[in-house]
């Protein structure tokens, strides 16, 4: 269902079509297709795909696919919680759906946590943690992350650093269920 409609929705062996497209999303999402349901979830918050914007009813799909470890809803959710879209905003919310998305393999997540931290108080702890995430995205492939560590460990003592290295190991070490 969902393959059918990628295929109603981008045209390749079928014309586009957006109602056909959304009927089968729909169709696909219901029977729990976690990809349909963040289709779906970004459709109502862009309005688009032949619907109209509704933010209940993006967090609604959004919620269903983080629901079954779907770590691109959780990412989604987080979002929400950032932004107050459809939620209050809540950065510790965000966090805990940034590190649901991480476990679930989430690069953005990872940059998203770094973020957080570095624009948090500015205290040692919150370097620290900027440094850990910045560090895991690094390892993961992100050339960003790379620069942004590097900036952040000249601001950390030799101490801190050392403390952040380790808890960048641990957190990798426990597949990111240990990273405070």
């Amino acid at each position: 269902m969902f393959a059918l409609a990628e295929m109603y929705a981008h045209g390749p062996g079928l014309p586009k079509e957006e109602q056909e497209a959304l009927r089968w999303y729909r169709q696909a999402a219901e029977q729990g297709e976690v990809r349909a349901q963040k289709k779906l979830g970004a459709m109502y918050q862009q309005g688009s795909g032949g619907v109209a914007k509704d933010d209940q009813e993006a967090r609604k799909w959004y919620g269903k696919a983080a629901e079954q470890e779907g770590g691109a809803g959780m990412f989604a959710l987080a979002e929400m919680y950032v932004h107050g879209t459809a939620l209050p905003k809540d950065k510790q919310e965000a966090r805990k759906w940034y590190r649901k998305a991480v476990e679930q393999g989430s690069v953005d997540a990872m940059l998203r946590l770094a973020e957080s931290y570095r624009e948090g108080k500015g205290s040692a702890h919150d370097r620290m943690h900027a440094y850990v995430w910045y560090s895991l995205a690094a390892y993961a492939g992100n050339t960003n992350a790379k620069e942004q560590r590097d900036a952040i460990e000249k601001k950390l003592s030799s101490r801190d650093l050392q403390k952040a290295q380790e808890l960048a190991q641990r957190c990798q070490d426990t597949k990111f269920t240990d990273c405070e």
